[in-house]
């Protein structure tokens, strides 16, 4: 799949082709929502180191 491709599919797609060994798909997911879920959870937190810990512990658990 080429990253020109990968660029144009919806969430569903994407996590579609994750879950079928697409390594790309993940990272594009991860690129599309990384600064708004760490955001979030800075603003929840008010603390960097605990709000990196929580969004890495996060994209663990969407992984696994």
């Amino acid at each position: 799949m080429t990253d020109e491709l990968v660029g144009t599919l919806t969430d569903n797609e994407l996590i579609q082709g994750y879950m079928d060994g697409n390594i790309e798909c993940f990272d594009l997911l991860l690129s599309r929502y990384q600064a708004k879920v760490y955001g979030y959870i800075l603003s929840v937190v008010k603390d960097k180191d605990i709000a990196d810990d929580i969004f890495q512990d996060t994209f663990f658990k969407v992984v696994a």
